[in-house]
């Protein structure tokens, strides 16, 4: 009874120095979420340099698909200039000198059909230095004029013909260069998609592979047991140490491939490390292309494309070269309107009144 009162009042002294000298249980390690195909395929297309370059590439080329329309967008222009002549026989009907200041501002505009158009404003001050105020009483004076003028070409270009040959041209060789650009990004994206699901077959293959492996060592363990004690042949334990070096050298290539997947899987995201991400299992059925699980679907083939492309730029550049050796033969005219006087703001005025109309019609040749 003695001994079972002392054992009861040792107890808890040693059970609260054993859990005083147990050591915590080790930190649960929290896993990394698995890379999906997804988030891999963005990164290759944000983080690697080749990934950032053609996606900055498809983008350029695709605003410069409208490239081929802007030598036919309205131009805005202004032209200034001084002018001083000096008469050398100066007489009672000419000056002694002519000063002149023009400035002039128009918009320009040209179509695809060979017509090209040009609305301005433009006006003149002009000096007369020693005349006869007698015989030429304004000496002093501002001239202002306000028309349009129209060509179409006849022949060179005639009617706008090399002019839409270049922009077919121009239009096919900026669709060929977006296709290019786009191709191999779809390129990139592909092969980075191919190297995702070699990466997760392989783990697959190891994991797989280390499991023959310990079946193998265990059934060499066994066989050398069952030797030992002379239960079978030595040639059964030579063939299962045989079985097992063999599972051994399968691992063995599996990891080194491995390694070289692991290396190309970071270096197309941008990494510079040999670490192995976390991935998830193999789904069959997400490696299945869209077009066999969908025959509706179709492929498209940039490349192909572009070639088409370059045929079409070829064509048309060869038809604007062709259209531009031929003679020049254009037809003009315009309509404006003008009025003189001795201020720059009553001449401005006197536009407005349209007093003073001209026209031309003209043949450049």
């Amino acid at each position: 009874m003695k001994r079972l009162n002392l054992l009861i009042a040792i107890f808890p002294f040693v059970a609260i120095q054993t859990l005083a000298q147990a050591k915590p249980p080790p930190p649960v390690a929290k896993l990394s979420p698995a890379l999906t195909l997804k988030q891999y395929l963005e990164q290759v297309r944000t983080q690697s340099p080749a990934g950032r370059a053609l996606v900055e590439a498809v983008t350029m080329t695709e605003l410069r698909l409208e490239e081929a329309e802007v030598p036919l967008s309205s131009e805005l222009y202004a032209t200034y200039g001084y002018a001083d002549s000096r008469d050398n026989a100066p007489n009672a009907f000419t000056p002694q000198a002519t000063k002149g200041v023009e400035w002039k501002v128009g918009v320009r505009d040209k179509t695809q059909w060979g017509l090209g158009t040009d609305i301005y404003t433009r006006t003149t001050h002009t000096t007369l230095i020693g005349v006869n105020r007698a015989i030429l009483p304004l000496t002093d004076y501002y001239d202002s004029t306000v028309g349009i003028e129209l060509t179409q070409r006849l022949w060179r270009d005639g009617f706008g013909s090399a002019t839409r040959a270049g922009l077919n041209a121009q239009r096919a060789a900026s669709r060929s260069a977006w296709l290019r650009n786009r191709f191999e990004l779809k390129n990139l994206m592909l092969r980075a998609e191919n190297t995702y699901w070699s990466l997760v077959s392989l783990n697959q293959i190891v994991k797989l592979q280390e499991e023959n492996v310990a079946r193998a060592k265990k059934l060499m363990d066994y066989m050398r047991g069952r030797s030992r004690m002379k239960l079978v042949d030595d040639v059964d334990s030579l063939q299962a140490q045989a079985a097992l070096e063999s599972r051994e050298l399968e691992l063995m290539a599996s990891l080194d491939e491995r390694a070289v997947t692991i290396r190309a899987f970071n270096t197309l995201r941008g990494g510079t490390t040999d670490d192995l991400a976390t991935l998830p299992g193999l789904p069959a059925d997400e490696i299945l292309l869209k077009s066999v699980r969908d025959p509706a679907q179709r492929m498209s083939r940039e490349d192909f494309s572009a070639i088409y492309q370059d045929a079409l730029a070829i064509e048309g550049k060869a038809q604007s070269d062709q259209s531009q050796i031929a003679p020049q033969l254009d037809l003009k005219g315009g309509v404006f309107a003008n009025a003189l006087n001795a201020e720059a703001g009553k001449a401005y005025d006197g536009l407005q009144d349209g007093k003073n109309p001209n026209w031309y019609v003209g043949v450049a040749f």
